[in-house]
């Protein structure tokens, strides 16, 4: 299995010391992520005290630009299902999710403003 290299673990360590979420959070580089995706995050349903952990799978092989949001975008799911019930429901793009993303991404711009994101793929 790939491993995340300095750059996205320098990041997570922020998001977990910045944006903590309730249970650990396992992020792995893997090619077993959906066609349709770059990332995807699994154990988020509540309540949070059946789960050991989340786990963020993030798509091995795509440009570091795309990792980087990839694991903003998935880390915003989680908080996102601190103030919502997703049991047995999809979580989709609504407007606690933008907020949650929106401020996960310019909080980011402001600690890793050497890091760049591609401004047109943001939501």
């Amino acid at each position: 299995m790939p491993t995340l290299g300095r750059e996205l673990e320098s990041i997570l360590r922020w998001l977990r010391r910045t944006h903590p979420l309730p249970i650990p959070v396992r992020v792995y580089l893997t090619y077993r992520v959906p066609t349709d995706c770059n990332g995807m995050i699994e154990g988020d349903e509540l309540p949070w005290h059946r789960n050991k952990w989340l786990r963020i799978r993030l798509r091995a092989g795509i440009p570091q630009i795309e990792l980087r949001e990839t694991l903003l975008h998935e880390w915003a799911h989680g908080l996102t299902a601190l103030h919502q019930d997703h049991a047995n429901s999809q979580m989709d793009h609504d407007s606690i999710f933008t907020h949650a993303y929106t401020s996960l991404v310019e909080e980011f711009q402001v600690a890793f403003s050497y890091l760049p994101l591609r401004r047109d793929r943001l939501w």
